[in-house]
């Protein structure tokens, strides 16, 4: 996908469904991994620690 938000939200969807974790790298070498329940509550990407 080409914008950055529907990519993180598509791969959300997936994510969710196939109960596993979500790792943001829409960046090159930063690599994180997303807290789900804040980012299915809120909208927003929020990372664990």
């Amino acid at each position: 996908l080409e914008d950055p938000d529907k990519a993180i939200e598509n791969g959300y969807l997936i994510a969710d469904k196939l109960n596993i974790d979500l790792l943001d790298a829409r960046k090159r070498g930063y690599h994180k991994w997303v807290d789900k329940k804040v980012f299915k509550d809120y909208g927003k990407v929020s990372y664990l620690d």
